[in-house]
């Protein structure tokens, strides 16, 4: 079977499947079960320590301070660290999650699920698909690293954040110019991402939010509560 093929569906409203650059690196990046990705890169905050940040990023101490020998026990805001293994000692009970929007979400304009063609048969989605106020801020709904964060055949930026114990979630359309994501880079539960951007199809602006456990798409309810 071609890796084409095997790469899931992520539909937004009134437009034809994405099965291109995102969802490859989705499939190749966030590994389906407990696991570390790729080194990240964490950008510490006033009051932060090794400490405090080995246990937020889910290393030990040692371990980050062998990652960057440089370091003293005292961190100054803005200072860049290498996480070589980030997320590995987090898992899925760890996982503290919220909603993604900071105002509260409008109808749903598509749902978790099958979907029937005009045409004829059914399509998957793999996300929920909810009306937002043009420009409403968009935050980290876990603590993860940004593995995608970039254009997706005309849907404004598209972000994928690796989460622990092999979650990730996806998030789309952004506003290019307000996305505040370097890939490689961990965000904490909460942090701002970017802002919603103007609807490519349909009247209304929404916000795509997918939900993953491993490679598999599961319905996002607890982070729409």
């Amino acid at each position: 079977m071609s890796t084409q093929a095997r790469i899931p569906i992520l539909l937004l409203p009134g437009r034809r499947p994405l099965t291109g650059l995102v969802l490859a690196v989705l499939l190749l990046l966030v590994p389906p079960a407990r696991g570390a990705g790729p080194a990240a890169w964490y950008t510490a905050r006033p009051g932060d320590s090794v400490a405090k940040v080995a246990r937020l990023v889910g290393v030990s101490p040692e371990q980050l301070r062998r990652d960057n020998p440089a370091v003293g026990t005292a961190l100054h805001a803005g200072q860049r660290l290498r996480v070589a293994d980030p997320l590995r000692r987090l898992k899925a009970a760890d996982l503290r999650w919220r909603r993604p929007l900071g105002v509260r979400h409008g109808p749903v304009l598509r749902g978790f699920g099958a979907h029937k063609r005009l045409s004829g048969g059914h399509v998957p989605h793999t996300g929920i698909d909810v009306a937002v106020p043009l420009g409403a801020v968009v935050h980290a709904p876990a603590t993860g690293v940004v593995r995608y964060c970039g254009p997706q055949d005309g849907f404004g930026t598209v972000i994928i954040l690796e989460h622990a114990a092999g979650w990730s979630t996806v998030l789309a359309p952004l506003e290019p110019d307000t996305s505040r994501c370097r890939v490689g880079e961990i965000v904490l539960r909460g942090d701002e991402l970017g802002r919603v951007g103007a609807p490519h199809e349909g009247p209304r602006p929404c916000l795509h939010v997918e939900l993953r456990e491993g490679r598999q798409a599961v319905r996002p309810t607890r982070l729409l509560r």
